[in-house]
């Protein structure tokens, strides 16, 4: 990611009287202005101050405040001042519409009052924002422009800027040798001018040209040391980028989880500080990293949220009034000229031609437009007439795929246990079972032998239709185990489901296949004798007594192929009480994202929850869970199936 400079009509006239005054100096100077003039001028500053810092709420306010006041008083240059300071608060947010509308707004002040400097300095911020938009042609235009009127006015200052902007370009179009050559004018120059904030930039955009001329030891070296100065400097946003850039040198490396680190720490500061831009980058980072690290859930997470971020920035929308806005103001800006002509001449004859010529523009600009209104709306039209057709296609293939799952709830349901033995055996339940896609991976067992109750709450591998022929499978195995094979035991009832579901689950051509099974927790209890027997694997079994949690802990291994496949469950006995509390349950619940900062909810704040309601019936607890998970999840996708089993002996 590259570093732009953009510079402000105060940063020239105010920083000879308050560059070194801190932000609360600033403040107080702001508050205590007894002349209007003086209250515009400093709410500007403070806006660029904030910026800088990457408080944009407050950088906008002050912004508008400098505006709104400079318009009642009609000061032109304060509004030239106010325009261009929320043009800058609105480009580092990536709201490049209303950007472009306040740069073109103060460009156009600046040429009536004929100010060299805030015109160069214009050219550059416009330049700069269509280089956001990799419109490198026009940031080019613009740039020229404002290299010329910079030599010519030998103001060091905007040429450093524009140097350093030109050089972004060439980067971004791979001439990396004429980039560096502007790096390196800009940042000699930043050099006698003492500019920190600049050199950071510098060092930062020569480091990301040695990444892509793959030198990564240079350009590491580089990216550090413009790290460093941003956060010496306090530069939050500069800093997001930083890690950012950092991370991709780590990533051309191949050492994602180095660059997984740093990209947490943009993500850190890039939240904090509402800086869109570096958001889209880190999402993207992130899905990136992720999936080269097979976290393909967290890939998938962070990939919506990069294209959500990104359609919001980059949309039609933002186009079409970038478009017009350019538009509006280069028309603007002729008819201001065509008025200017008119004053300075008495010929009637002349002034006729000027204004029939406009008229015919103007007749020639509506005929064209319509035309193209024309053609978009037979377009449209024929676009809609394929839509529809394949709409109903589609809804068509949708509702058959749709009527197959839910057949195949309907005989995944059968295989579950039956509720009935639940009200058989246990004062009181409940059953918490969500799947992610109608069908599920996970399930809920039961069988009664003499006077044993044996119950089973899994996880298979899998969700939605490749979940739900492990669930049948697995639940076939254990009651083949129970009921055909006669084991009584949970370790031998485990011991057998994984040794037939490694002889049966070959590995498929692709070597890939195989690894199939489940995690699940298994327990009997014995009515005569009150004697609970406990197996787990990798889930475990809480038991709530006199307001604490006792958990059985399970072994850390699945029911299925793994390198301890060929080591015995084991079993825990423990002796229960009437009006004991048992949960069991799969990771979907705790390992769901979501909250206000998108995490996943935990084991800890599951336990919490369970204890805080364990006093209520359970048919209350089932749905405070329900609630909490549907509250959590909010609008984000659920991740896995969810099934949570709680009974009071």
């Amino acid at each position: 990611m590259f570093s732009g400079k953009v510079f402000i009509l105060f940063l020239v006239f105010l920083s000879l009287c308050i560059k070194s005054q801190t932000l609360d100096s600033v403040i107080n100077l702001y508050r205590n202005a007894k002349h209007d003039t003086d209250k515009i001028k400093y709410a500007a500053k403070l806006s660029w101050e904030y910026r800088q810092l990457g408080s944009y709420k407050e950088a906008l306010d002050y912004a508008q405040q400098a505006l709104g006041k400079s318009q009642q008083i009609n000061y032109v240059s304060g509004i030239a001042n106010g325009s261009n300071a929320l043009a800058a608060v609105y480009d580092d947010q990536g709201n490049y519409p209303k950007a472009l509308n306040y740069y073109l707004n103060t460009l156009k002040i600046h040429e009536q009052l004929n100010d060299s400097l805030g015109i160069c300095r214009d050219y550059n911020n416009i330049g700069l924002l269509y280089c956001h938009l990799s419109n490198y042609k026009t940031a080019l235009e613009y740039y020229s422009k404002g290299i010329q009127l910079a030599e010519k006015l030998k103001n060091n200052v905007f040429l450093s800027a524009l140097y350093f902007n030109i050089g972004s370009v060439y980067t971004y179009t791979e001439k990396y040798k004429e980039s560096t050559e502007c790096y390196l004018k800009s940042l000699s120059i930043d050099t006698i001018l003492k500019d920190d904030y600049a050199i950071s930039d510098c060092y930062t955009n020569i480091g990301i040209n040695y990444n892509f001329s793959k030198d990564y030891d240079k350009a590491l070296f580089y990216c550090f040391k413009g790290l460093r100065m941003k956060k010496t400097l306090q530069d939050f946003d500069g800093a997001a980028s930083g890690y950012i850039n950092i991370a991709d040198v780590f990533v051309n490396k191949n050492d994602y989880k180095s660059a997984k680190a740093f990209l947490d720490s943009s993500l850190t500061i890039s939240e904090e500080n509402q800086s869109f831009d570096n958001l889209r980058l880190t999402y993207k980072g992130l899905a990136d990293v992720h999936f080269k690290l097979g976290n393909f859930r967290d890939a998938y997470l962070y990939h919506v949220k990069f294209k959500q971020i990104t359609d919001s920035i980059f949309n039609n929308e933002n186009n079409e009034q970038l478009n017009q806005t350019k538009i509006n103001f280069e028309l603007e800006k002729k008819r201001a000229e065509q008025l200017q002509q008119k004053a300075l001449t008495d010929a009637d004859k002349k002034r006729q031609n000027i204004i029939i010529l406009s008229v015919v523009l103007v007749l020639l600009i509506v005929s064209v437009f319509s035309l193209f209104l024309f053609k978009r709306f037979k377009i449209t039209n024929q676009q809609k007439e394929i839509i529809s057709q394949q709409k109903e296609l589609v809804e068509e293939k949708q509702k058959e795929i749709s009527d197959s799952i839910n057949y195949a709830k309907r005989i995944q349901t059968s295989f579950l246990a039956n509720e009935l033995e639940f009200k058989k055996y246990f004062a009181d339940y409940f059953i918490l079972f969500n799947p992610k896609d109608i069908v599920s991976g996970d399930f809920y067992w039961t069988a009664s032998v003499d006077s044993k109750f044996y119950v089973a709450v899994a996880d298979s591998t899998g969700h939605g239709i490749p979940g739900a022929f492990m669930s049948l499978l697995n639940i076939s195995l254990l009651n083949e185990a129970v009921l055909s094979k006669n084991y009584s035991s949970t370790v031998d009832i485990l011991n057998f489901v994984r040794r037939i579901l490694i002889l049966g689950l070959k590995p498929d051509e692709s070597g890939q296949g195989g690894n199939d099974g489940m995690d699940c927790v298994l327990i009997s209890i014995d009515f005569k004798t009150m004697e609970m027997e406990f197996s787990g694997a990798n889930n475990p079994l809480w038991i709530v007594r006199q307001g604490a949690i006792i958990e059985l802990k399970p072994d850390k291994m699945p029911v299925g192929r793994s390198p301890k496949e060929f080591v015995s469950f084991t079993s825990q006995k423990f002796q229960v009480q009437k009006g004991d509390l048992i949960y069991s349950f799969t990771d979907g619940y705790a390992d769901q994202f979501g909250g206000p900062k998108g995490k996943k909810f935990k084991y800890k704040q599951l336990e919490e929850m369970l204890l805080k309601n364990h006093q209520y019936v359970l048919s209350l607890q089932k749905e405070t869970l329900h609630q909490t998970f549907i509250n959590w999840k909010n609008s984000l996708e659920q991740v896995d199936d969810v099934t949570i089993l709680g009974f009071k002996i």
